[in-house]
């Protein structure tokens, strides 16, 4: 299997954990692991801008929901930050895992 798809995986699992934590209203703790998720975002990022065939609007997709993510962040909605990373993020994610098979 592909180091990039691994990865991929890897940064969902985390994205899911953080989102639940968020659901469960742990905001606290969802915002402890944060800083890890955008480390797991900046290096996909880089995976993905290295793939040739992606082009720029799919490598847009991923700033895109980050910001919004943001967002979320800075208003302290975190059920919307739970929505759009459950949601948004993920399907991002699985969009990108199948660029990669």
């Amino acid at each position: 299997m592909d180091q990039t798809i691994i990865y991929i995986e890897k940064v969902s699992d985390l994205v899911k954990a953080i989102s639940e934590l968020f659901y469960q209203q742990k905001n606290q703790e969802a915002l402890a692991a944060m800083p890890s998720l955008l480390d797991g975002i900046m290096n996909l990022s880089g995976m993905i801008s290295e793939k040739e065939g992606i082009t720029e609007e799919n490598k847009q997709e991923l700033v895109k929901v980050m910001g919004d993510s943001l967002m979320a962040m800075e208003n302290k909605d975190y059920v919307l930050l739970a929505d759009i990373l459950q949601y948004d993020m993920i399907e991002t994610l699985d969009r990108y895992k199948d660029m990669f098979v």
